[in-house]
């Protein structure tokens, strides 16, 4: 059976949003008591919870890695296309950072392999050799159990501050190359035309 449903790009925009608000959810005054209250459902910015506590963080923590690696995905193909760069071969790469250099790891496929497409010294690798270091772990350690089958074992939200954290630097690599589209916290822009103004 082939199943393939018509696709679309995310806007880059809802995903720093989405990041943005639930990161000061999760900082708030009181997340803490109402993640562990029993009042349900249990508002966040992206979904009403009815579920158990430690998915909820777990399920938080892998949106917002999506998010980046999503957004790292797109920040690149914006980045070569504005440099008059972006090739057929290009896009298939972009398009798919695991191609670039197979079994080399999800975090060397997003933030040394894929920026380095754009130039060699925009890798986290260079950029930032000990922070490097800390996301593999991070990767080997959260990012990849939460993909592959396991969730947070306790429902401590500073276990999902402290991801969010790297997922927070992640961005501030990407804004070094990438201007962001959207200011997290600030509404877009937008641009009313008047009619007979």
């Amino acid at each position: 059976m082939v199943f393939e449903p018509p696709m679309g790009n995310i806007p880059l925009w809802n995903l720093r949003e989405e990041f943005y608000y639930t990161k000061q959810m999760l900082c708030s005054e009181g997340f803490a008591a109402s993640l562990h209250g029993n009042e349900r459902p249990l508002k966040t910015p992206i979904l009403d919870w009815h579920g158990n506590d430690s998915d909820l963080l777990s399920l938080l923590v892998q949106r917002a890695i999506l998010g980046v690696e999503s957004y790292t995905v797109g920040a690149s193909w914006i980045k070569l296309n504005e440099l008059g760069r972006m090739t057929a071969e290009l896009n298939k790469k972009v398009r798919n950072p695991f191609s670039i250099q197979p079994r080399s790891g999800t975090a060397s496929a997003y933030y040394h392999q894929l920026p380095a497409l754009i130039h060699p010294e925009l890798s986290i690798a260079v950029v930032d050799p000990d922070f490097w270091v800390d996301l593999k772990h991070f990767y080997s350690k959260v990012r990849n159990p939460l993909f592959h089958g396991s969730h947070f074992a306790r429902a401590e939200v500073s276990d999902a501050i402290k991801s969010f954290w790297f997922v927070e630097e992640l961005y501030s690599w990407l804004d070094q190359w990438h201007e962001p589209e959207w200011v997290p916290g600030q509404p877009p822009l937008s641009v009313v035309l008047k009619i007979n103004a």
